[in-house]
């Protein structure tokens, strides 16, 4: 007896409702094929994001001041006011970004800042003055936020719970190691030609982060998961500090709760705004 249920997808046993493949419920059904938790994979992609940031940008930017300085003769100065204006996008913007990932999902959001990004540097090869110079710096800010921290970082809270902290560590780790591209950055540079280097690292942040874009999920639950890999079993038993408590032992302490806020709510915290102070005094 033919076992299919039409157009809707297979026909479950003893006539149960067609089971859709498409989508979120085809990467759910995959979930049970690998132990393997896939919010790894996420911080797998906001690793390479933020190392394709660090090398090609942050850490190359003294490099390129170098180089721009011999060709048009700027000042160190008037080249730092466009790492200033970074910071400033970053600032003002960061609420923006931030709005826009949460409600079109840090995938989509990644796709179109890695386009950005790499569209930044290809201007940046072009430079003719100072307005473009400081245009193109602007375009690669938007597109350093939008294709690597602020998806990735967004991404990472929602998969990850318990091992939050260390799932955001493994992540940043990404700016950091990219650092140790700079004599390979240095080396691009001397051979090719500052503008030959900034036009490839346009294409080559498009052909590797368009697939680490591809990576990012928006919430678990949408797939099948549960934050930190858990099942539902240990999740209940963990909201109800019950995970590995022992019969002849103290009663554990409930964990405590998490809150969620809209902006207008967090703006009236406290913490909202010594968080944002340390980090703004820490820039």
């Amino acid at each position: 007896m033919s076992m299919n249920g039409g157009p809707g997808g297979p026909m479950a046993r003893n006539g149960a409702t067609p089971v859709s493949l498409n989508g979120a419920g085809r990467f759910a059904g995959r979930r049970h094929l690998s132990p393997f938790f896939y919010g790894w994979w996420i911080v797998t992609a906001g690793f390479g994001s933020m190392a394709m940031s660090g090398a090609l940008m942050f850490h190359a930017f003294g490099v390129y001041v170098v180089f721009l300085q011999d060709e048009f003769g700027w000042s160190r100065t008037t080249l730092a006011v466009a790492f200033a204006l970074q910071r400033v996008e970053s600032g003002l913007l960061g609420p923006i970004d931030g709005w826009l990932v949460d409600h079109f999902g840090p995938r989509k959001m990644m796709f179109v800042g890695i386009v950005i990004f790499g569209v930044g540097f290809m201007l940046l090869s072009v430079t003719n003055g100072l307005p473009m110079f400081y245009l193109a710096f602007l375009v690669l800010a938007v597109g350093a936020a939008l294709g690597s921290f602020m998806p990735a970082s967004v991404a990472v809270v929602n998969w990850f719970i318990k091992k939050r902290a260390t799932a955001l560590a493994w992540m940043m780790l990404g700016l950091a190691g990219g650092g140790l591209a700079a004599p390979l950055v240095a080396a691009g540079m001397e051979t090719f030609g500052w503008r030959a280097f900034s036009f490839a690292s346009g294409v080559i942040i498009m052909v590797v982060g368009l697939p680490l874009a591809a990576l990012l999920r928006h919430h678990p639950e949408d797939y099948g998961w549960k934050p930190d890999g858990e099942t539902t079993q240990q999740a209940a038993a963990s909201h109800s500090g019950m995970d590995g408590f022992e019969a002849d032992s103290a009663p554990p302490t409930a964990p405590e709760p998490e809150y969620s806020f809209n902006a207008r709510q967090a703006l009236r915290t406290q913490a909202f705004w010594l968080i944002g102070i340390g980090h703004g005094l820490s820039l």
